[in-house]
Protein backbone atom coordinates (compact mmCIF):
# COMPACT_ATOMS: atom_id res chain seq x y z
CA UNK A 1 0.00 0.00 0.00
CA UNK A 2 1.31 3.46 -0.93
CA UNK A 3 -1.50 5.88 -0.06
CA UNK A 4 -5.10 6.14 1.12
CA UNK A 5 -7.43 8.84 -0.27
CA UNK A 6 -10.40 8.95 2.09
CA UNK A 7 -11.18 5.22 2.12
CA UNK A 8 -9.67 4.31 -1.26
CA UNK A 9 -6.36 2.46 -1.17
CA UNK A 10 -3.70 3.11 -3.82
CA UNK A 11 -1.49 0.05 -4.13
CA UNK A 12 2.10 -0.05 -5.31
CA UNK A 13 0.96 -2.32 -8.15
CA UNK A 14 -1.09 0.57 -9.56
CA UNK A 15 2.10 2.61 -9.80
CA UNK A 16 3.72 -0.14 -11.83
CA UNK A 17 0.61 -0.32 -14.02
CA UNK A 18 0.69 3.46 -14.53
CA UNK A 19 4.25 3.28 -15.80
CA UNK A 20 3.48 0.34 -18.09
CA UNK A 21 0.46 2.13 -19.56
CA UNK A 22 2.01 5.56 -20.25
CA UNK A 23 1.45 5.24 -24.00
CA UNK A 24 -2.23 4.44 -23.59
CA UNK A 25 -2.69 7.23 -21.05
CA UNK A 26 -1.20 9.74 -23.49
CA UNK A 27 -3.87 8.81 -26.04
CA UNK A 28 -6.87 8.79 -23.69
CA UNK A 29 -6.30 11.12 -20.72
CA UNK A 30 -7.17 14.71 -21.77
CA UNK A 31 -5.06 16.29 -19.01
CA UNK A 32 -2.11 13.94 -18.73
CA UNK A 33 -1.10 14.39 -22.38
CA UNK A 34 -0.28 18.09 -21.81
CA UNK A 35 1.17 17.72 -18.31
CA UNK A 36 4.84 18.09 -17.33
CA UNK A 37 4.80 14.40 -16.38
CA UNK A 38 3.95 13.38 -19.93
CA UNK A 39 7.00 15.26 -21.17
CA UNK A 40 9.19 13.20 -18.83
CA UNK A 41 8.06 9.92 -20.35
CA UNK A 42 10.01 6.97 -19.00
CA UNK A 43 11.96 9.30 -16.68
CA UNK A 44 8.91 9.88 -14.50
CA UNK A 45 9.59 8.83 -10.89
CA UNK A 46 7.46 6.54 -8.74
CA UNK A 47 6.77 9.41 -6.36
CA UNK A 48 5.47 11.53 -9.23
CA UNK A 49 3.26 8.66 -10.36
CA UNK A 50 1.88 8.30 -6.84
CA UNK A 51 0.91 11.98 -6.81
CA UNK A 52 -0.72 11.56 -10.23
CA UNK A 53 -2.69 8.57 -8.96
CA UNK A 54 -3.83 10.61 -5.96
CA UNK A 55 -4.97 13.34 -8.36
CA UNK A 56 -6.94 10.78 -10.37
CA UNK A 57 -8.66 9.49 -7.27
CA UNK A 58 -9.62 13.03 -6.26
CA UNK A 59 -11.23 13.51 -9.67
CA UNK A 60 -13.09 10.19 -9.48
CA UNK A 61 -14.46 11.03 -6.05
CA UNK A 62 -15.71 14.40 -7.28
CA UNK A 63 -17.02 13.02 -10.59
CA UNK A 64 -17.87 9.32 -10.16
CA UNK A 65 -18.36 7.48 -13.45
CA UNK A 66 -20.51 4.34 -13.66
CA UNK A 67 -19.61 1.22 -15.58
CA UNK A 68 -22.54 1.95 -17.91
CA UNK A 69 -21.07 5.36 -18.84
CA UNK A 70 -17.70 3.82 -19.57
CA UNK A 71 -19.28 1.07 -21.63
CA UNK A 72 -21.22 3.61 -23.68
CA UNK A 73 -18.08 5.60 -24.42
CA UNK A 74 -16.21 2.47 -25.49
CA UNK A 75 -19.07 1.40 -27.73
CA UNK A 76 -19.06 4.85 -29.34
CA UNK A 77 -15.34 4.44 -29.97
CA UNK A 78 -15.86 0.99 -31.47
CA UNK A 79 -18.50 2.35 -33.85
CA UNK A 80 -16.11 5.09 -34.96
CA UNK A 81 -13.52 2.43 -35.81
CA UNK A 82 -16.13 -0.03 -37.12
CA UNK A 83 -14.86 -2.85 -34.92
CA UNK A 84 -16.49 -5.10 -32.30
CA UNK A 85 -15.26 -5.83 -28.76
CA UNK A 86 -13.04 -8.76 -29.75
CA UNK A 87 -11.50 -6.51 -32.42
CA UNK A 88 -10.81 -3.77 -29.90
CA UNK A 89 -9.40 -6.28 -27.44
CA UNK A 90 -7.04 -7.61 -30.09
CA UNK A 91 -6.02 -4.10 -31.13
CA UNK A 92 -5.13 -3.26 -27.53
CA UNK A 93 -3.35 -6.58 -27.04
CA UNK A 94 -1.06 -5.89 -30.01
CA UNK A 95 -0.06 -2.63 -28.34
CA UNK A 96 0.55 -4.36 -25.03
CA UNK A 97 -2.58 -3.35 -23.13
CA UNK A 98 -5.45 -5.30 -21.57
CA UNK A 99 -9.08 -4.38 -22.20
CA UNK A 100 -9.63 -4.15 -18.42
CA UNK A 101 -6.90 -1.51 -18.13
CA UNK A 102 -8.43 0.38 -21.04
CA UNK A 103 -11.84 0.28 -19.34
CA UNK A 104 -10.54 1.81 -16.10
CA UNK A 105 -8.44 4.39 -17.91
CA UNK A 106 -11.50 5.43 -19.89
CA UNK A 107 -13.33 5.94 -16.58
CA UNK A 108 -10.60 8.35 -15.47
CA UNK A 109 -10.65 10.13 -18.85
CA UNK A 110 -14.41 10.72 -18.70
CA UNK A 111 -14.17 12.02 -15.14
CA UNK A 112 -11.43 14.45 -16.15
CA UNK A 113 -13.41 15.62 -19.18
CA UNK A 114 -16.34 16.36 -16.86
CA UNK A 115 -14.04 18.30 -14.56
CA UNK A 116 -12.66 20.32 -17.46
CA UNK A 117 -16.06 21.21 -18.88
CA UNK A 118 -17.83 21.88 -15.58
CA UNK A 119 -15.16 23.63 -13.55
CA UNK A 120 -11.88 24.34 -15.32
CA UNK A 121 -12.58 25.68 -18.79
CA UNK A 122 -14.47 28.74 -17.57
CA UNK A 123 -11.48 29.68 -15.40
CA UNK A 124 -8.91 29.18 -18.15
CA UNK A 125 -8.44 32.49 -19.96
CA UNK A 126 -5.82 33.50 -22.52
CA UNK A 127 -5.80 37.26 -23.05
CA UNK A 128 -4.93 38.94 -26.34
CA UNK A 129 -1.80 40.37 -24.68
CA UNK A 130 -0.67 36.89 -23.61
CA UNK A 131 -1.38 35.56 -27.10
CA UNK A 132 0.69 38.29 -28.77
CA UNK A 133 3.53 37.85 -26.28
CA UNK A 134 3.61 34.11 -26.91
CA UNK A 135 3.56 34.63 -30.68
CA UNK A 136 6.42 37.13 -30.46
CA UNK A 137 8.51 34.70 -28.38
CA UNK A 138 7.58 31.74 -30.58
CA UNK A 139 8.51 33.52 -33.80
CA UNK A 140 11.99 34.06 -32.46
CA UNK A 141 12.42 30.49 -31.28
CA UNK A 142 11.43 29.16 -34.68
CA UNK A 143 13.42 31.67 -36.66
CA UNK A 144 10.29 33.13 -38.23
CA UNK A 145 10.10 36.80 -39.13
CA UNK A 146 7.96 38.88 -36.78
CA UNK A 147 6.28 41.63 -38.80
CA UNK A 148 4.59 43.46 -35.93
CA UNK A 149 5.93 46.18 -33.66
CA UNK A 150 6.69 46.34 -29.95
CA UNK A 151 6.22 49.39 -27.74
CA UNK A 152 8.96 49.51 -25.11
CA UNK A 153 10.18 51.78 -22.33
CA UNK A 154 13.93 51.86 -21.68
CA UNK A 155 15.92 52.88 -18.60
CA UNK A 156 19.59 53.15 -19.49
CA UNK A 157 22.79 54.33 -17.85
CA UNK A 158 26.44 54.12 -18.86
CA UNK A 159 28.15 51.26 -17.09
CA UNK A 160 31.10 53.47 -16.14
CA UNK A 161 28.91 55.64 -13.91
CA UNK A 162 28.78 52.94 -11.25
CA UNK A 163 31.68 52.34 -8.88
CA UNK A 164 30.95 48.64 -8.47
CA UNK A 165 28.66 45.85 -9.70
CA UNK A 166 26.92 46.03 -6.32
CA UNK A 167 26.13 49.71 -6.79
CA UNK A 168 24.67 49.16 -10.27
CA UNK A 169 22.66 46.17 -9.05
CA UNK A 170 21.10 48.15 -6.21
CA UNK A 171 20.36 51.10 -8.49
CA UNK A 172 18.57 49.06 -11.15
CA UNK A 173 16.72 46.93 -8.61
CA UNK A 174 15.30 50.14 -7.14
CA UNK A 175 14.40 51.46 -10.60
CA UNK A 176 12.73 48.20 -11.52
CA UNK A 177 10.72 48.14 -8.30
CA UNK A 178 9.53 51.70 -8.86
CA UNK A 179 8.32 50.81 -12.35
CA UNK A 180 6.52 47.71 -11.07
CA UNK A 181 4.93 49.79 -8.30
CA UNK A 182 3.66 52.31 -10.87
CA UNK A 183 5.91 55.15 -9.74
CA UNK A 184 8.75 55.15 -12.30
CA UNK A 185 11.36 57.88 -12.46
CA UNK A 186 11.22 60.42 -15.27
CA UNK A 187 14.41 58.94 -16.76
CA UNK A 188 12.59 56.16 -18.60
CA UNK A 189 12.72 56.65 -22.36
CA UNK A 190 9.64 55.85 -24.44
CA UNK A 191 10.93 54.25 -27.66
CA UNK A 192 7.42 54.02 -29.10
CA UNK A 193 6.38 51.11 -31.33
CA UNK A 194 9.49 49.74 -33.03
CA UNK A 195 10.11 46.86 -35.41
CA UNK A 196 12.61 44.15 -34.56
CA UNK A 197 14.99 45.43 -37.25
CA UNK A 198 15.32 48.64 -35.20
CA UNK A 199 16.43 46.76 -32.07
CA UNK A 200 19.90 45.77 -31.03
CA UNK A 201 20.34 41.97 -30.85
CA UNK A 202 20.44 42.13 -27.05
CA UNK A 203 17.30 44.26 -26.77
CA UNK A 204 15.49 41.82 -29.05
CA UNK A 205 16.69 38.85 -26.98
CA UNK A 206 15.47 40.44 -23.75
CA UNK A 207 12.09 41.61 -25.05
CA UNK A 208 11.30 38.16 -26.45
CA UNK A 209 11.44 36.82 -22.89
CA UNK A 210 8.90 39.36 -21.58
CA UNK A 211 5.12 39.42 -21.65
CA UNK A 212 3.19 42.66 -22.07
CA UNK A 213 3.49 44.60 -18.82
CA UNK A 214 6.62 42.84 -17.59
CA UNK A 215 9.93 44.54 -16.77
CA UNK A 216 13.31 42.95 -17.37
CA UNK A 217 16.15 42.70 -14.92
CA UNK A 218 19.24 44.79 -15.64
CA UNK A 219 21.27 43.69 -18.65
CA UNK A 220 24.33 45.02 -20.45
CA UNK A 221 24.23 46.23 -24.03
CA UNK A 222 27.01 48.22 -25.73
CA UNK A 223 28.64 49.24 -22.42
CA UNK A 224 25.34 50.43 -21.01
CA UNK A 225 23.17 48.91 -18.31
CA UNK A 226 19.48 48.79 -19.17
CA UNK A 227 16.02 47.89 -18.01
CA UNK A 228 13.21 47.42 -20.51
CA UNK A 229 9.45 47.21 -20.14
CA UNK A 230 7.20 45.83 -22.87
CA UNK A 231 4.10 48.02 -22.98
CA UNK A 232 2.31 46.73 -26.07
CA UNK A 233 2.70 44.36 -29.01
CA UNK A 234 0.99 45.10 -32.30
CA UNK A 235 0.42 42.44 -34.90
CA UNK A 236 -1.75 44.41 -37.34
CA UNK A 237 0.79 44.08 -40.14
CA UNK A 238 1.64 40.44 -39.52
CA UNK A 239 -0.49 38.08 -41.65
CA UNK A 240 1.21 35.04 -40.10
CA UNK A 241 -0.26 35.97 -36.73
CA UNK A 242 -3.78 35.95 -38.13
CA UNK A 243 -3.20 32.49 -39.59
CA UNK A 244 -1.64 31.03 -36.47
CA UNK A 245 -3.37 32.75 -33.57
CA UNK A 246 -6.24 30.29 -33.08
CA UNK A 247 -3.92 27.27 -33.07
CA UNK A 248 -1.64 29.10 -30.66
CA UNK A 249 -4.61 30.06 -28.47
CA UNK A 250 -5.73 26.42 -28.34
CA UNK A 251 -2.23 25.33 -27.26
CA UNK A 252 -2.10 28.00 -24.59
CA UNK A 253 -5.60 27.09 -23.39
CA UNK A 254 -4.47 23.50 -22.87
CA UNK A 255 -1.57 24.71 -20.75
CA UNK A 256 -3.85 27.04 -18.79
CA UNK A 257 -6.40 24.27 -18.20
CA UNK A 258 -3.58 22.09 -16.89
CA UNK A 259 -2.59 24.91 -14.51
CA UNK A 260 -6.18 25.23 -13.35
CA UNK A 261 -6.21 21.46 -12.77
CA UNK A 262 -3.19 21.75 -10.48
CA UNK A 263 -4.92 24.55 -8.54
CA UNK A 264 -8.11 22.49 -8.32
CA UNK A 265 -6.14 19.51 -7.04
CA UNK A 266 -4.49 21.61 -4.34
CA UNK A 267 -7.90 22.81 -3.16
CA UNK A 268 -9.28 19.27 -3.09
CA UNK A 269 -6.32 17.98 -1.10
CA UNK A 270 -7.18 20.47 1.62
CA UNK A 271 -10.68 19.02 2.00
CA UNK A 272 -10.08 15.24 1.97
CA UNK A 273 -8.09 12.76 4.00
CA UNK A 274 -4.86 11.70 2.27
CA UNK A 275 -2.44 9.40 4.03
CA UNK A 276 0.78 8.35 2.36
CA UNK A 277 2.44 5.25 3.77
CA UNK A 278 5.84 4.32 2.36
CA UNK A 279 7.60 6.11 -0.44
CA UNK A 280 7.73 4.12 -3.68
CA UNK A 281 11.08 2.48 -4.26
Amino acid sequence: MEAVVNKTIILHSSIKDFRAQLGLRLKIDPLFSVSPLAAKGINITDQEILEARIQEQLVLEKFPISDAEVEQRIQDFQRSLKIDRPGLTELLRREGYAITAYFEMMRIAIAKQNLVERELRSKAVVSDEELKSAYFAKSGAQGAKFRGTIKVLLRSEAKELFKSPTASKEFFEAERKRMLDGTPSSEWLDLGHIAIKEMTPKLLEVTRQLKVGEVSYAYEDNNRLNLVKVVDIRTDDDPDFEREKENLRAQMMQIEIQRQFELWTDRQKATVSIRRTTKPS
